[in-house]
C-alpha cells in the first residue's frame, strides 16, 4: 500500500499545485510539475501492471505450454532487445551461448518474460562502463541459463528475501519499480517446476541463474561469445 500511496500522493500534490497556480504560474514551472507527474503516473503504472501480473501468474489459471525450443536463439533475441538499452546506459552487453542445436522444454513467452525480467535488474544495477552477461551451459540433462552483472551487488542479509513478494529489503530503484520482478521469475520457473538462484557479493556483482530441462544436446557443442 506505501508503494501505491507514494507515486500517487506526489501526482495529486503536483496537479493540484499547478491548479492552484495556475493564474500566475509560467510555463516553465508548469512544464516542470507536468513532468514530475507524469514520471508518477508511469511509476504507479508500473506498479499496477507488475502486481495485476504476478497476481495473475498466482492464481493458478496460467498454465506453461511446453514446447521444444533452442534455448541459444531465445536468449540471443533476448540480448538484442536491450542491446540499445545497454548502449545508451553505457553497460556493455555480451552473450556466451551454445550453438549446436541444444533444445529444451519451456514456454516461450513466459521464458522471454523471466528473462527480459532479470536482464532489466541487471541493467539498473549496474553503473556507466560495466558489464552485463548473459550465458547458458549444458549441465548433465539440463541446460542452465545465467545474468552475470558486475553491478551493485546484494548484501548477505537481502538475499534471503529477494525474491519474496513483499520484499521490504529491496532497494530505493526497485521501489521506483515496483520491486516485484524478481517474484515473477520466480513464479514463471515454478510453472517449469525449475527454481531460480542467485549468488552476489555487494559492489562485486550477481549472478541469477536458473535451468530448465534440455531435450537434446549434442555432444560436440560450440561456445559462441559476441558483444
Amino acid at each position: 500500500s506505501h508503494d501505491l500511496r507514494t507515486p500517487l500522493a506526489s501526482l495529486r500534490g503536483y496537479i493540484e499545485t499547478a491548479l492552484v497556480k495556475a493564474p500566475h504560474i509560467r510555463n516553465e514551472e508548469l512544464a516542470t510539475h507536468l513532468r514530475v507527474a507524469l514520471r508518477q503516473a508511469d511509476q504507479l503504472s508500473r506498479l499496477i501492471d507488475a502486481l495485476f501480473e504476478l497476481a495473475r501468474l498466482e492464481s493458478g489459471t496460467v498454465i506453461a505450454h511446453l514446447e521444444r525450443i533452442s534455448i541459444a536463439e531465445l536468449l540471443q533475441d533476448g540480448a538484442l532487445r536491450f542491446q540499445l538499452l545497454a548502449e545508451t546506459a553505457g553497460v556493455v552487453l555480451t552473450t556466451k551461448l551454445d550453438t549446436g542445436g541444444v533444445r529444451v522444454l519451456a514456454d516461450v513467452s513466459l521464458i522471454e518474460r523471466a528473462l527480459g525480467n532479470l536482464l532489466e535488474n541487471a541493467m539498473r544495477h549496474t553503473v556507466r562502463g560495466g558489464q552485463v552477461r548473459l550465458e547458458m551451459a549444458v549441465i548433465a540433462e539440463q541446460v542452465e541459463v545465467r545474468v552475470v552483472d558486475s553491478g551493485s551487488g546484494i548484501d548477505a542479509e537481502r538475499i534471503s528475501r529477494i525474491f519474496d513478494r513483499f520484499n521490504p529489503t529491496r532497494d530505493t530503484a526497485d521501489r521506483k519499480r515496483a520491486g516485484l520482478g524478481l517474484s515473477i521469475v520466480k513464479r514463471i520457473l515454478e510453472l517449469h517446476e525449475q527454481s531460480v538462484r542467485i549468488e552476489s557479493v555487494a559492489a562485486v556483482g550477481t549472478t541469477v541463474a536458473f535451468s530448465l530441462p534440455c531435450v537434446a544436446a549434442p555432444p560436440n557443442v560450440t561456445l559462441a561469445a559476441t558483444a
